[in-house]
């Protein structure tokens, strides 16, 4: 989902210029989960193989291995209260929430950021 950064990254790994360096997704799509950066490393593994047979490299994933090693979701934590008058009308919130994004930090802050935001 971050061609860019992807094309960045495997321009400094072959130790080409990003100007040579050209991406094909074949479709970008959503609902399995943050995915931006851990499809990274098979990425820049496809280029290695790529450049050192002189071929181009295909790599399709079925669907369940694809989503076991780019897709998740991150888990909360979430403590409140709501505070409301007599009358019921709204007084105030107090939340914590916390989020868990696994070892990487891939797309945690972005999750944590939009969360508080739809709160």
């Amino acid at each position: 989902q971050s061609a860019s950064a992807i094309q960045e990254l495997t321009a400094l790994v072959l130790g080409r210029d990003v100007s040579h360096i050209t991406c094909h997704v074949k479709r970008v799509g959503g609902a399995f989960g943050g995915k931006e950066s851990r499809s990274f490393p098979y990425c820049l593994a496809i280029a290695v193989a790529a450049v050192k047979i002189n071929r181009p490299v295909h790599l399709n994933l079925e669907r369940h291995v694809d989503i076991s090693i780019t897709g998740h979701r991150h888990p909360y934590k979430i403590k409140y209260k709501v505070a409301f008058t007599n009358e019921g009308h709204f007084l105030g919130l107090d939340i914590q929430m916390s989020n868990n994004g696994g070892c990487t930090l891939d797309a945690s802050r972005a999750v944590m950021e939009l969360s508080m935001l739809h709160v």
